[in-house]
């Protein structure tokens, strides 16, 4: 009996030690993956879910850090993306082993990107005031253009009606707002502003014309918003405006 019971012991250990032989382990998965194939997910919901997740990753990343796809390299995305699923979880926040598995240490890194953006937006800040104070510097000297004393420059179509728009008079306004390059950044038919609520190379623009009016207004960034555009619009730190406006009516406020 002890000697069957000895037999018995090593066929089991056999196996067992048989069992995890890798081609076995393999033969086992492929068999199981056979069985349960009727549960697996499509390839169209799997790319559609993969489709999904880059359209949300890539929003949140354009409207938080990256608003233009040229100040983008997706090689390098891609690369730290496939190293990232290869790496697994650090054990440890400052984990050194597990920073060895990339290209970059990502703990170094995490440190430099605020670095990078407040870079990258002070180059736009200086690059946009150069580029405005050429354009504008060229600009004046176009026939039909005048510049008034704090530096709007303007043409003027059409005067209108000889009563002019007041600081807090309600204009109901057609007009179209691109940046110097040409790229529209907002624009609105038959729309009501109160004109002092509006930037100020906007208003003092509009205190030039009167009911009928038309004007083409290119506003320096100072008389714009400078270096704080409103967030989450196209218009950039420090940029000039070109503004085309038509004043349909004019609602004098008490």
């Amino acid at each position: 009996m002890k000697t069957l019971n000895f037999i018995s012991i090593i066929a089991a250990a056999a196996a067992v030690f048989a069992c995890n032989e890798p081609a076995v382990i393999e033969e086992m998965e492929s068999e199981v993956a056979a069985e349960v194939a009727d549960w697996k997910p499509s390839d169209s919901m799997l790319d559609s879910v993969c489709y999904y997740l880059g359209v949300n990753f890539a929003s949140q990343m354009k409207s938080q850090l990256f608003d233009d796809m040229g100040d983008f390299r997706m090689e390098a995305f891609r690369k730290g993306m496939e190293e990232a699923f290869k790496a697994g979880q650090p054990k440890e926040y400052g984990d050194t082993l597990w920073a060895e598995k990339f290209s970059i240490d990502p703990w170094e890194m995490k440190s430099k990107v605020p670095a990078y953006f407040e870079a990258r937006r002070a180059y736009r800040i200086k690059y946009n005031e150069k580029f405005a104070e050429k354009f504008l510097e060229a600009n004046k000297a176009n026939d039909g253009v005048n510049v008034t004393e704090s530096g709007l420059q303007y043409i003027l179509h059409s005067e209108g009606s000889d009563e002019k728009v007041g600081a807090k008079d309600t204009v109901v306004l057609n007009y179209k707002g691109t940046m110097l390059g040409g790229t529209e950044f907002d624009s609105g038919d038959t729309t009501e502003f109160v004109a002092n609520t509006l930037v100020k190379g906007w208003a003092e623009g509009l205190g030039l014309l009167g009911k009928g009016g038309k004007a083409t207004l290119y506003i320096p960034s100072e008389l714009a918003y400078g270096a704080k555009p409103p967030q989450g619009s196209m218009i950039q730190p420090s940029s000039a405006l070109v503004i085309e406006v038509e004043v349909l009516d004019i609602r004098k406020n008490k």
